[in-house]
């Protein structure tokens, strides 16, 4: 049963995002909130919340998300205009201090909402419960940005965990201090005995 819901969920927000793509359709407020609800429903049934817990999850969610999404909006980032030939023009210095400053102010704000949910959280649920939410929503961001940027013809890289960055790959995550390679040495010859 969780299977097919969650199928399903991902399902019709597939549905919603490739519909965006397309091009041809414009922007379905309806299609949007049925995905979103949707994603409530998943959420609710993953951290398995009784009915009267699910009600007040669902309403502090909807809160939460309309302050994260308010909040990117308050402090968006100035995207580079582009010439006649479709590239990207370069931005000004104060352009781009701009953009740092708006970054900066994003992640405080950002946190903040976070910690003040994160208190109303704890009045129904488990911290343990609250740790899952928060893996919840980078699973779904991490799916959100794969899927834009395969929509835009060039997918995404997942940055690697710390764990596999130091599975013997070689190159930034090990530094650049690497020992230098030793040059082969010939095998020594025994000499005879005289």
């Amino acid at each position: 049963m969780k299977a097919r819901l969650i199928a399903l969920s991902a399902l019709l927000l597939c549905m919603a995002t490739t519909s965006l793509a397309d091009g041809k359709k414009k922007w379905n407020p309806e299609r949007f909130e049925k995905a979103r609800a949707m994603q409530v429903d998943r959420i609710v049934n993953e951290l398995e919340l009784s009915d009267a817990n699910a009600e007040r999850f669902t309403a502090l969610y909807g809160q939460y998300t309309a302050e994260m999404h308010e909040a990117a909006r308050k402090h968006a980032r100035i995207h580079p205009e582009k010439d006649e030939s479709g590239k990207p023009k370069r931005l000004s210095d104060e352009q781009i201090k701009h953009n740092i400053e708006a970054q900066f102010a994003l992640s405080q704000a950002t946190l903040d909402i976070r910690r003040k949910y994160y208190k109303e959280y704890l009045k129904f649920l488990t911290p343990r419960q609250i740790e899952h939410l928060s893996r919840i929503e980078k699973k779904q961001a991490e799916k959100f940005h794969k899927s834009f940027g395969q929509r835009k013809g060039q997918a995404r890289p997942v940055k690697p965990t710390a764990h596999q960055a130091f599975q013997g790959r070689p190159g930034r995550f090990q530094g650049h201090r690497a020992a230098a390679p030793q040059p082969v040495q010939a095998a020594p010859t025994e000499e005879k005995a005289q």
